[in-house]
């Protein structure tokens, strides 16, 4: 698992990584909401790999594509108009649920 994944390129010298969440279908709606859930994917391999190997620095995509249904990167209205405000609102979320979960 992520653990070994991270264990075996820490002994190769490898002292980072990056997070980048496949999030099964049934979590993924319209605007994405699932990227700031301090129990969602992201948030538990973030915090699985910092209380196994603290001195590992953790690096995390900040967008919402991984999570949105459309497959888009923004908060889209149903006239297919970027919701920027709203986006840029869930991205800083997600940003600081990341850190919380002790993303460098």
């Amino acid at each position: 698992g992520l653990l070994r994944e991270v264990r075996e390129a820490r002994e190769l010298g490898i002292k980072s990584v990056v997070i980048f969440p496949k999030t099964p279908n049934e979590l993924k709606t319209p605007i994405g909401e699932e990227s700031f859930n301090p129990d969602g994917l992201a948030q538990r391999a973030i915090r699985n790999i910092k209380r196994e190997f603290p001195d590992v620095v953790v690096y995390t995509d900040v967008a919402l594509d991984p999570y949105n249904s459309l497959g888009h990167d923004g908060i889209v209205r149903s006239d297919g108009v970027i919701m920027n405000d709203e986006t840029v609102d869930f991205l800083c979320r997600q940003a600081v649920s990341q850190a919380e979960a002790g993303a460098d």
